[in-house]
C-alpha cells in the first residue's frame, strides 16, 4: 500500500502489517472535502478509519489511517455491496 500512500503513513502501515489478518469492510463515506472518502474496516476485532482520495479514472491515494472516524465524513454507507451495518 505505501505506493499509494501518503509517506509519512508508512510507520503505520508497518504496525499493521500482517501475513494473515482478517478484516471486512464496514462502511464507505464521503467526506465534505471534495473527493475525499471514509473507508471503516474492522481488522482483527479493531475498526479502523482510512482516508482516501478519489483521484479520478480508478486512481486512489490514501490519506490517512485514524483509530476514530473524522466528524467531516458521516453520511450514509454508499459503498455498493455493503448493507448497513452498526
Amino acid at each position: 500500500m505505501a505506493a499509494w500512500s501518503e509517506p509519512q503513513l508508512a510507520a503505520r502501515h508497518d504496525r499493521l502489517h500482517k501475513d494473515n489478518a482478517m478484516g471486512e469492510f464496514h462502511s464507505v463515506q464521503r467526506c465534505t472535502k471534495s473527493g475525499e472518502w471514509q473507508i471503516s474496516v474492522d481488522i482483527d476485532e479493531k475498526r479502523l478509519y482510512f482516508s482516501i482520495l478519489d483521484q479520478g479514472e480508478n486512481h486512489f491515494k490514501m490519506l490517512d489511517i485514524l483509530d476514530k472516524p473524522r466528524t467531516d465524513c458521516s453520511g450514509p454507507n454508499e459503498g455498493p455491496a455493503f448493507e448497513d451495518r452498526d
